[in-house]
């Protein structure tokens, strides 16, 4: 589409602006912005870097190749003379592609504890540890070992039994934790190995 604009003294160009309601005749209205200076002009974007070009519309066919009128969108797309558009580059669809699979694991695994209070997933390698020590010598007077104790005998529990409930905590979570780790390496390397925006656009997150 025609625009109108002017390049001023120090070089700068500007455009005419698309306000028309103040013109009773539209048709009068190229014939206004020449008066004032203006020229009309096809605002186009050079293919290969996006540059601005403001283009005589009786030379365009001499521009066309070189040149499209959709809107740059920036430096993360370049021009695909298959579909006639700009598409993004293939590094960039990777690296978006890449976040949202680690978002998606970082959700998921929020998920996992939400049957946890933040005191516990945070002594979570303390009770680990504790119980590690304890198996090795019931009698360990390690911090960690009497930390977890102390949880037993605050819990009203037998320390057996809290032992017990710890490993198979910390054994349920680590199983989750090794299988979604494990899942989110193995599309990592497919979005890594890919060579089509299509391959891309197809690695999707589900468990």
């Amino acid at each position: 589409m025609s625009i109108f604009v002017k390049e001023l003294e120090d070089g700068r160009i500007i455009e005419a602006p698309r306000n028309y309601k103040n013109i009773s005749n539209f048709n009068k209205f190229p014939s206004i912005m020449k008066k004032h200076g203006f020229e009309e002009r096809i605002k186009a974007y050079k293919k290969s870097d996006g540059m601005l070009k403001y283009v005589d519309p009786e030379k365009w066919g001499q521009h066309k190749t070189f040149y499209t009128e959709n809107t740059y969108p920036g430096s993360d797309y370049v021009w695909d003379s298959t579909i006639e558009n700009w598409t993004i580059k293939l590094e960039v669809a990777k690296e978006q592609k890449l976040n949202e699979i680690r978002n998606a694991t970082n959700s998921y695994m929020k998920q996992l504890k939400t049957g946890f209070s933040d005191a516990e997933m945070e002594t979570w390698g303390r009770q680990e540890n504790g119980v590690k020590l304890l198996f090795e010598n019931i009698d360990s007077q390690e911090y960690d070992a009497l930390w977890v104790k102390s949880l037993a005998a605050t819990r009203g529990i037998s320390l057996e039994e809290q032992m017990q409930r710890i490993s198979y905590a910390s054994n349920m979570m680590n199983e989750y934790a090794y299988r979604l780790v494990g899942y989110q390496q193995s599309l990592e390397d497919k979005i890594n190995a890919a060579t089509t925006l299509a391959e891309i656009e197809n690695i999707t997150f589900q468990i």
